[in-house]
C-alpha cells in the first residue's frame, strides 16, 4: 500500500486482483483522527472513484471538521461521524485514457443483464452511440461478489472499522447499488442511491425485486434514494426519474418492518448535479438515522 497526504488526511491505495477482465484500484481516505487512538468507524463505499471519491473524501472530512469544531453541540444538531472513505475505481496512468475506457469498465461492472430488452435496449443503444465496438453487459454478479469476498474484507483487515458499511452509486452506479439492496448476502447495510439508471437493463431490476418480495419478508436496510427535477427535460433522463419513482415505491408498498427509505426530488438538479447531490443529502438522512 502506498501512503500519502491528501490535505491532512491519510490516503491508501490498493490494487485488487480480480477474475473479471480489468483490475479494480483501491483509495483510501481515512480521518484526521485515525492516528490518535482505537475507535472504529464506518465506512463509505464509493462507486466510480475517478468521479465522485475527492468530493467524498472532501465531504467526510468537512463533516469530520464540523464534529470537531462543534463537541459542545447545541440541542438538535446532527452531523455524519468522522468516516473511512473507500473509492472503488480502476488502474490507469494518464486521464484521458482513463476516460475512453471508464464506460466501458463500469457498464459492465455495474449492469445486471448482459441482453437488455424493452427500454433496456433503447438506453443501451443511447451508450453505445460514441464506442462502435460495443460495451459488453451484465457484469454485476461478479462485481458484487469481488467486493463482497475480496474488497470489504481487505478494508476491514486493514483498518479499524466498524460494521456500519454505507454504499454509493449513482447512474449507472445507482443501477448496481439497487442490485446490491436486493442481495440478501450484500455486505452494506445502507445505500445512497443518486439517480439511478434502474431500467438500464429494461425489467430486470423491477423482476428482481418481485422475486426478493416473494421469498422475504423482511429487507433490513436504510436506503436514501434521489433524483433531480431537471431529470425530466433530458434526453434519455426521464427515464431515471420514471424508474427511481416506481422503483421507490414498490419498496414502500411491501411494508418491510426493517426498511427505511427516503426518497427526495432535488430542486433544479439535472442528472450530474443530481447524482452528485444525492451524497450530501444521503449523508445528512443517513445521519439522522443514526450514521
Amino acid at each position: 500500500m502506498n501512503q500519502t497526504t491528501h490535505n491532512r488526511c491519510s490516503l491508501g491505495q490498493h490494487k485488487v486482483r480480480s477474475a473479471l477482465s480489468h483490475d479494480v484500484e483501491l483509495y483510501v481516505s481515512l480521518p484526521a483522527t485515525y492516528g490518535e487512538g482505537g475507535q472504529r468507524y464506518p465506512v463509505l463505499y464509493v462507486l466510480d472513484a475517478y468521479l465522485y471519491f475527492g468530493i467524498a473524501s472532501d465531504l467526510a472530512r468537512l463533516y469530520g471538521m464540523g464534529n470537531f469544531a462543534t463537541r459542545s453541540k447545541p440541542p438538535g444538531l446532527k452531523l455524519p461521524s468522522e468516516m473511512i472513505v473507500v473509492g472503488i475505481g480502476y488502474p490507469g496512468e494518464q486521464p484521458v485514457e482513463m476516460a475512453r475506457d471508464l464506460l466501458k469498465r463500469r457498464m459492465f461492472d455495474y449492469t445486471s443483464l448482459a441482453n437488455p430488452t424493452g427500454e433496456g435496449e433503447r438506453l443501451r443503444s443511447v451508450t453505445l452511440a460514441d464506442h462502435p465496438n460495443g460495451i459488453p453487459y451484465g457484469g454485476a454478479t461478479e462485481f458484487f461478489n469481488l467486493l463482497k469476498d475480496a474488497v470489504v474484507p481487505l478494508i476491514d483487515s486493514s483498518y479499524r472499522t466498524s460494521e456500519e458499511r454505507v454504499l454509493y452509486g449513482s447512474s449507472s452506479g445507482g443501477h448496481f447499488a439497487a442490485y446490491a439492496l436486493l442481495r440478501e448476502d450484500s455486505p452494506f447495510s445502507q445505500y445512497i442511491i443518486g439517480s439511478p439508471a434502474i431500467y438500464l437493463c429494461g425489467e430486470d431490476l423491477m423482476e428482481r425485486e418481485a422475486a426478493y418480495a416473494a421469498e422475504h419478508k423482511d429487507l433490513a436496510a436504510k436506503v436514501f434514494l434521489s433524483f433531480g427535477t431537471r431529470e425530466w427535460d433530458e434526453y434519455a433522463f426521464p427515464a431515471v426519474a420514471g424508474g427511481t419513482t416506481r422503483f421507490g415505491e414498490k419498496l414502500v408498498l411491501r411494508g418491510y418492518p426493517s426498511l427505511r427509505l427516503r426518497t427526495q426530488i432535488i430542486d433544479r438538479a439535472n442528472h450530474i448535479e443530481g447524482c452528485v447531490a444525492s451524497l450530501l443529502f444521503g449523508l445528512s438522512t443517513l445521519t439522522e438515522w443514526g450514521l
